[in-house]
């Protein structure tokens, strides 16, 4: 009981005192009941792709797919969580599960074992508690699977997001995604400004639906883009 009073009074220091922008924004996302009201309201249908990056235990994939009957790729590095993910939609025959991540580039990385915050970006060191793992380029997987338009991008990889959205913008790809649900991590070394030069650039051919900085936020494509014919 002594602990759990502990906890609250040092939450609403952070909230009242500190203004803890992350905790702020969290009460927000709650509050407003963004689980539930936001981040599965999109216009798509049964002939729509929607990439799932970080698929964890597939929860999201399966809402998506049960509200619209959307084809959905779910990628998940994580062999434990793969397999969950596997075996969950065995009889699924519109969601597709691969056993890698999506990146800027092809390589082998380590995983950290945490759960659903599992990173490969928070590991530096070999150990028992890293997972070898497969990266493949974004590129290089819409070309090999000749996909030329996804209908939602939803992000959400432990930090891998700040590798993932400056290739797809540099290599000019973003123009070929209509939404984008993004989860920005802060818990790197100047992450706010990584942040926001990402949303900068986003913002030339998307404009932002709605935003909980480093909860989650939403992005569709601009019906004018730039250079368009």
């Amino acid at each position: 009981m002594i602990s759990r009073i502990i906890k609250k009074i040092i939450y609403l220091y952070k909230i009242h005192i500190q203004k803890d922008c992350f905790l702020i924004q969290a009460r927000k996302w709650f509050k407003d009941q963004g689980d539930t009201k936001l981040r599965f309201s999109y216009p798509i249908n049964k002939n729509s792709i929607v990439f799932d990056l970080g698929g964890y235990k597939g929860d999201f994939a399966a809402e998506i797919n049960n509200r619209y009957n959307c084809k959905v790729y779910l990628f998940e590095p994580s062999p434990i969580f793969y397999n969950e993910c596997k075996e969950r939609f065995k009889n699924n025959k519109k969601i597709t599960c691969f056993n890698f991540g999506i990146s800027s580039n092809s390589k082998k990385a380590l995983l950290s074992n945490n759960n659903n915050k599992s990173s490969t970006k928070l590991t530096t060191e070999p150990c028992n508690d890293h997972i070898p793992v497969e990266l493949i380029s974004f590129s290089e997987f819409l070309n090999n699977e000749k996909i030329e338009n996804i209908d939602l991008l939803k992000i959400n990889i432990e930090g891998g997001e700040y590798d993932i959205l400056p290739h797809i913008i540099e290599k000019n790809l973003i123009q070929h995604i209509k939404y984008l649900q993004i989860q920005f991590h802060n818990f790197f070394n100047d992450a706010e400004k990584n942040r926001a030069e990402i949303t900068h650039n986003l913002s030339k051919t998307h404009q932002q639906q709605w935003c909980y900085p480093f909860i989650w936020e939403s992005w569709e494509r601009k019906e004018k883009l730039p250079n368009a014919q």
